[in-house]
């Protein structure tokens, strides 16, 4: 596991004991400390992290970070696409009664369908596009959680999927 703290740990120099007996004293800041610390940082990137999202931005802006802008390369469906479906489901829809006979309201069903699939697309790549721009939050607090967990003793591992 790439998250596992032995992977990290290794053994420095011993220091050497004194003459007297004594046990030899200790370098570095303790576990406990260390996690603090690191936790405390984490925290502090966490939170620049979001003031940074919560900047106010211009509805263009928003219109250019949109998983339907055509410039946006992590989307497979944009504007064009859209508008090209809901323009097909308007012409489906427009040629309500000029069927032949026995076939009388497939197009309605096409229509809907088509629009149903429309609505389906947009709103999984809408969950896509919000679950891509959150995973930065999301990642950093379970590595927080985590910290904190292992600061308290207890063991973070048991329970708890890899990141």
């Amino acid at each position: 596991d790439v998250f596992s703290l032995e992977h990290f740990w290794r053994p420095g120099p011993v220091p050497p004991a004194s003459p007297q007996g004594e046990p030899p004293l200790a370098l570095g800041l303790s576990t406990q400390k260390a996690l603090s610390i690191l936790k405390e940082q984490l925290e502090a990137v966490l939170e620049g992290h979001l003031k940074e999202r919560k900047k106010c931005l211009t509805w263009k802006e928003l219109w250019r970070s949109s998983f339907l802008h055509h410039s946006n390369r992590c989307s497979c469906f944009h504007w064009p696409g859209a508008s090209l479906m809901l323009l097909a489901v308007l012409l489906l829809l427009g040629c309500h009664g000029s069927q032949p006979a026995g076939s009388h309201g497939v197009e309605l069903v096409n229509a809907s369908a088509l629009f149903l699939l429309l609505l389906l697309n947009l709103l999984l790549i809408g969950r896509q596009d919000r679950l891509k721009r959150k995973e930065v939050e999301r990642r950093l607090r379970g590595i927080i959680d985590q910290i904190q967990g292992e600061a308290k003793g207890q063991a973070w591992w048991v329970g708890k999927g890899t990141l």
